[in-house]
């Protein structure tokens, strides 16, 4: 039964029908205020009713009202297609379970609906009317077009509305987003992720002073607010920000951080530790053919990818975070230039890095500076149970320089080992290709007044851009404020080529699920011309330790990154997974993403554990950025537990441009945010 909500009397001071295609009929009707308050069953608010290709008559904002007194009837006349539309607009998307017909005039109807506005997908085909009602299914739409072939003069319908079913209700999140939509200062960032800087971890619902913000490239300048426009800009490579939760969501509850030398904005995070023919270079994947093999082959072309040291005898650490049983080295020489290979090698061994022991000495031969080189040495290890390896070296076939290409390090069980390398004497001089090197930031966790990011090392390549490196930065949160000044960067094996083939990157998203199982599960993806979905973990005490992380593979959680498990495929580079503790989806693990990362299909699959099996994709939101803004097209959804609630849950997503003097709109480049709500029979009204 429709509930009816009068304010006001309504008046008819003149009515007349005549045939139009407008949707005013100069009649004058006071029309009420209808308290649409989103409970199960009850009548969903229309916006607009729009009939575009038939001649009508009837007035049809009062015949939209749901608290209409009287009866007012729509009537359709000539059609200029074969058949009758009308479509109705809502101002969110919402579950609808029924719409309701009430007429003589017809017995069968089609049934589009569209989540977007703009695309249809039909529901329902030459569907009778039972009892003037029709089921949709709970269906999400924020249209529907009803439509039936127009085989008489005229159609009388006395009214038509939708009921609310159970399910999502999806709404756009205007003030959120007008919020990053700024003026002076910082005016747009790619990318965002958000963290609780007062408790850390990933809770929902979960009371909190400040969230934080991590972006990546940022625009920082000036825009009219009258028209959007920049008036000037200057691009970053990073930025953070910060909301004040004790004060109302507004655009004054927002800051944002980003450096200024000589008054010129500068990034908060620099790549200079990632790039320079650096001794960390040694133990990363970039520059191989495969990762974690000994079958690999060495690249000849050094662009920040081996070590290179003007001193020809120094000495280098590696650091294992632990002691292990080693098992074996391979080692790749010098491969640009040949005669600045390494050749007199010592190796020694300490447990705590004060005590080091001579395991053995060798002669290192030239490599051979091919394209593809195979490694140079192997050498099996006896009884050495060591936290550190140094390797010295004593000569080069050089007098000026000397270098090494990679190593690798396997344990006796046959797992790769990965540490971090401290070198004496290293060059830093950059290539050309490093001059323009900047870190996109990806996700991280909050730990312990910590938190730990993990940016992808982009570098110039050839006439484009590719991703070199995944690091991992430690950053202390001071005063709720990241203390980026003395930001820690280390180097990581999280980006991979597989003997299979594609590259992994980890660090897309990452879930704190140390309160469920004690694991901080790291999200990534291989892209071997699909974008798959996959995972490790790691105990908090362990991150910095990557040889105690857990990679699920086909078999399992095994510590080599080795025939990853596929958990989903059509994921986008940034997403979330999120444990819902409570509402509709309790005990479930919620992942968001963007189809196939640029589809504007905002999409969600559950799963009873963080590694599957997730369910087939919903499709929640679809974006129209790109109907309106220059080149635009929008990617990378995730779900932001921090600025959710149990009733709401927050989704971003970004928007760019594939014009690059399309920027000039200051619309095109800062997220967007949406929400979802649920809506059950137990809501419905008494």
């Amino acid at each position: 039964m429709r509930k009816i909500n009068f304010v006001g009397l309504i008046l008819m001071v003149f009515l007349f029908g005549c045939w139009t295609n407008n949707t005013d009929l100069s009649t004058n009707y006071e029309l009420c205020d209808y308290e649409f308050s989103e409970i199960y069953n009850e009548e969903i608010a229309i916006e607009a009713l729009d009939i575009p290709y038939s001649e009508h008559k009837g007035p049809i904002e009062y015949f939209i009202s749901p608290c209409k007194d009287f009866d007012i009837t729509l009537t359709l006349g000539k059609a200029m297609i074969k058949s009758h539309q009308l479509i109705f607009s809502f101002s969110a998307i919402y579950p609808i379970e029924f719409v309701n017909i009430l007429t003589n005039d017809l017995e069968e109807v089609n049934v589009d609906v569209s989540i977007d506005g703009q695309r249809f997908a039909r529901v329902l085909t030459e569907s009778s009317l039972v009892d003037n009602k029709l089921s949709l299914d709970n269906v999400l739409a924020k249209k529907v077009r009803i439509s039936f072939l127009a085989e008489k003069d005229e159609y009388e319908i006395k009214d038509i509305y939708f009921l609310l079913g159970e399910g999502m209700i999806i709404k756009e999140e205007t003030e959120l987003s007008s919020a990053f939509l700024r003026f002076n200062g910082w005016s747009g960032a790619d990318g965002i992720f958000s963290f609780d800087l007062s408790n850390g971890g990933d809770k929902i619902n979960q009371a909190h002073s400040t969230t934080g913000f991590v972006f990546s490239d940022t625009i920082i300048g000036e825009v009219y607010p009258n028209n959007y426009v920049r008036k000037t800009s200057a691009i970053i490579n990073n930025s953070f920000g910060y909301l004040d939760n004790q004060q109302p969501l507004s655009y004054d509850a927002f800051n944002f951080d980003y450096q200024l030398v000589g008054g010129l904005a500068q990034s908060v995070l620099f790549p200079d530790e990632y790039i320079g023919k650096r001794g960390r270079n040694l133990l990363d994947n970039e520059g191989l053919s495969v990762s974690f093999s000994k079958d690999a082959s060495l690249t000849n072309i050094d662009e920040g990818i081996m070590f290179l040291s003007d001193k020809v005898q120094t000495e280098l650490v590696i650091d294992f975070k632990k002691s292990y049983d080693i098992g074996s080295m391979y080692l790749w020489n010098y491969n640009q230039n040949i005669d600045y290979g390494a050749k007199e090698i010592e190796l020694l061994y300490s447990i705590d890095s004060y005590s080091y022991y001579s395991i053995d000495d060798f002669i290192l031969n030239r490599a051979n500076g091919g394209l593809e080189e195979k490694y140079t040495f192997n050498y099996l290890f006896s009884d050495v149970f060591a936290r550190y390896i140094k390797i010295k070296i004593n000569s080069s076939y050089d007098d000026e320089y000397v270098g090494l290409g990679k190593l690798m390090f396997f344990d006796k069980e046959g797992n790769y080992l990965f540490g971090s390398v401290e070198s004496q004497d290293e060059i830093i001089d950059l290539t050309d290709n490093e001059k323009s090197s900047r870190l996109w930031l990806q996700d991280g966790f909050v730990h312990d007044e910590k938190i730990y990011l993990f940016p992808l090392l982009v570098k110039d390549y050839q006439d484009f851009f590719r991703v070199y490196n995944v690091g991992l930065i430690q950053m202390d949160i001071v005063d709720e404020r990241f203390d980026y000044s003395n930001a820690i960067y280390h180097s990581t094996p999280l980006m991979a080529y597989p003997k299979t083939g594609g590259v992994v990157y980890f660090g897309a998203g990452v879930m704190d699920n140390t309160d469920i199982d004690g694991y901080i599960y790291v999200y990534g993806y291989l892209d071997d011309g699909e974008r798959n979905l996959v995972v490790a973990r790691f105990n908090p005490w362990d991150v910095l330790n990557f040889n105690e992380w857990e990679f699920l593979n086909n078999q399992g959680w095994l510590k080599n990154m080795t025939n990853l498990r596929k958990l989903k495929t059509g994921v986008s580079a940034e997403l979330s997974v999120t444990y819902i503790e409570r509402g509709t989806f309790a005990g479930k693990y919620m992942l968001v993403s963007m189809e196939n990362t640029t589809s504007g299909n905002i999409v969600y699959s559950l799963s009873s554990s963080p590694i599957g099996e997730f369910s087939d994709f919903k499709r929640i939101y679809t974006t129209t950025e790109s109907s309106y803004l220059r080149g635009a097209f929008t990617y990378n959804a995730k779900l932001h537990p921090n600025l959710s609630t149990d009733e709401k849950l927050i989704i971003s997503y970004n928007v760019n441009t594939t014009i690059l003097t399309a920027l000039v709109d200051a619309r095109i480049y800062y997220p967007r945010f949406i929400s979802i709500t649920f809506v059950g029979k137990g809501d419905e009204n008494e």
